[in-house]
């Protein structure tokens, strides 16, 4: 029951709901799944609709604890962790609360926080749950390719089948298909009897074909965005599973790299991109395994690093995301038990 709230539950307590992080396509469940994609959930730190959510699930207790036939209960949460795209359902106003509460009790005051984080937070109101990217070169100068893609699908290889109703394996079986040609990815290839998609962000994507497409878009880079022999990467948060298949990526026609996706992880890959860019017009080439861009992809100036190598203050910071993570599911399991 606290996994999938009723929709008439998270009507009566949308301020409690969690938000998806900007670009994120999907649920706490899948990465671009529909079934669970529009629905939504309570936040693992709400209160008010926690409890009344609980309630529900208190009342069939009550109702059935004499019957000899019920031999014991799941505790009402049953399952804490879905896999990594579960970070991606924390955000918005409901999340920020509970963030600020969590850094409240840790550190008691916004200026230990300043001090930890190497920030300016004039009062709590200014303290918001961060968003993953964060961690990975976005910010306030990162270039976003978020808009209109041109996309077509490779043709499925002799013999293989492709069924939508078995996503729940496809997601991670890797889908056997014809190599893109290589004009697919030139600069100046003709796409335009391809499809449209606006990505990431758009929940369309819940409702493509789960197998490997490649994705096109053209893009203006200003003079100014750049400072001269400036080192770029390119950020793409695809988030395919198809394990052992690879993201690619070109620009201008040059290859810039690929990358196999891992076991069970959904993908996000980094690929320099600093002598394949110029100002004014630019061609990216995607080629993606499930056939969708799950969540944000960018330039950035900002090279990539992993905890704990991403400096003190992003360190501290990645660490008080994490554990507010972990709180908040103790906390919830703590009142489901109550």
């Amino acid at each position: 029951v606290s996994a999938i709230p009723t929709t008439w539950l998270l009507n009566r307590y949308r301020e409690d709901t969690a938000l998806k992080m900007p670009q994120y396509s999907g649920s706490f469940y899948r990465v671009a799944d529909s079934r669970l994609g529009g629905n939504g959930i309570l936040s693992w730190g709400t209160a008010e609709g926690e409890d009344a959510e609980l309630g529900t699930v208190q009342s069939s207790v009550r109702r059935f604890a004499a019957d000899e036939n019920v031999v014991g209960w799941l505790e009402p949460h049953s399952e804490l962790g879905h896999g990594k795209q579960q970070l991606f359902l924390e955000y918005g106003p409901a999340s920020d609360r509970s963030f600020r509460d969590f850094l409240r009790k840790k550190y008691g005051s916004v200026a230990k926080v300043n001090s930890r984080w190497g920030t300016k937070h004039a009062d709590w109101n200014a303290v918001h749950a961060p968003e993953l990217a964060e961690f990975l070169g976005w910010d306030e100068e990162a270039f976003d390719l978020t808009g209109r893609w041109r996309v077509r699908h490779e043709e499925m290889a002799p013999g293989e089948t492709y069924n939508p109703d078995q996503w729940r394996v496809a997601e991670r079986r890797k889908v056997k298909s014809v190599p893109a040609p290589a004009e697919w990815f030139a600069e100046g290839f003709d796409d335009a009897g391809w499809g449209e998609l606006d990505a990431p962000g758009d929940d369309r994507a819940m409702f493509l074909p789960k197998r490997p497409a490649v994705f096109r878009q053209e893009f203006d880079l200003p003079k100014e965005w750049r400072k001269p022999k400036e080192r770029v990467w390119l950020y793409v948060w695809d988030l395919n599973m198809a394990e052992g298949d690879l993201t690619v990526a070109y620009v201008n026609g040059q290859k810039v790299g690929e990358r196999p996706i891992p076991f069970w992880t959904p993908q996000w890959c980094v690929f320099e991109v600093t002598d394949s860019l110029r100002e004014g017009s630019n061609a990216l080439a995607l080629r993606l395994p499930n056939g969708y861009l799950g969540y944000r992809t960018y330039l950035s100036t900002t090279p990539p690093k992993n905890f704990p190598y991403l400096g003190p203050e992003m360190n501290a910071r990645w660490v008080d995301f994490a554990d507010w993570q972990g709180d908040m599911r103790r906390a919830g399991i703590t009142r489901g038990a109550e």
